[in-house]
C-alpha cells in the first residue's frame, strides 16, 4: 500500500474557476512550520501540494519542500497549480528545492504564453502533467502534446463537482 499525502498548502488562488474543488470551500487553519514538521517527519512515499494556488506561497512552499526531503530526501512531491504565476526563478527555485513534478490546469488554449511556462518548467527538468479542463481544447491541446513530444492519457483527480471523469485527461511531458 502507497503512504501518500495531499497537502492544502494555501486557499488562495488567483483564478476564479468553475471546476475548483475548493471553490466556496475555505480552510479555516494556518500552514505552519509546526504542521510542516509534521507531515515531513511522517515520511510519505509521495505529497501532493494544492491549494487554493500553492505558488501564490512560494517561499512556504519552498521552506516546506526542503524540509520534507530533509527528513526523507526519496519522497515524491507533485505540485498542482493553474501556472499562471510561474517564471524560470520559481521552477528553478523548486527543482532545486526537489520537487519532483507539476501538474498543471491550463485555462486557455496552448498559445505562445503556455509555451514559455511548459520551457521555464522543461529546462528545470520537472517532468508536467497538464490537466485539460474544456473538451473544446482537445484538437489544440493533442496538437500541443504531438509538437512537444508529450503523451496524453485519461487522468482522474477526484470528484469536482462540476466535471465528470470521462473529461478529465492528463498529458505527460516525459523530459527527464
Amino acid at each position: 500500500m502507497r503512504n501518500n499525502c495531499r497537502v492544502v498548502l494555501t486557499d488562495r488562488c488567483n483564478l476564479d474557476c468553475s471546476f475548483c474543488c475548493m471553490k466556496d470551500k475555505r480552510i479555516y487553519y494556518s500552514f505552519t512550520n509546526q504542521t510542516a514538521l509534521w507531515i515531513a517527519q511522517q515520511r510519505y512515499d509521495e505529497i501532493a501540494i494544492t491549494g487554493g494556488e500553492p505558488l501564490m506561497e512560494l517561499e512556504k512552499l519552498v521552506q516546506f519542500i526542503c524540509l520534507v526531503k530533509y527528513f526523507n530526501p526519496d519522497a515524491k512531491m507533485y505540485l498542482y497549480t493553474n501556472g499562471m504565476s510561474l517564471n524560470y526563478y520559481e521552477a528553478f527555485t523548486l527543482k532545486t528545492a526537489g520537487l519532483t513534478g507539476v501538474n498543471w490546469s491550463p485555462k486557455e488554449k496552448p498559445n505562445s504564453y503556455y509555451q514559455e511556462k511548459m520551457t521555464f518548467i522543461h529546462v528545470c527538468l520537472i517532468p508536467i502533467r497538464i490537466l485539460i479542463q474544456d473538451r473544446l481544447m482537445d484538437d489544440d491541446i493533442l496538437q500541443f502534446a504531438l509538437n512537444n513530444n508529450m503523451q496524453i492519457r485519461q487522468w482522474t483527480i477526484g470528484d469536482c463537482d462540476d466535471m465528470k471523469p470521462e473529461d478529465r485527461f492528463r498529458i505527460d511531458w516525459s523530459n527527464v
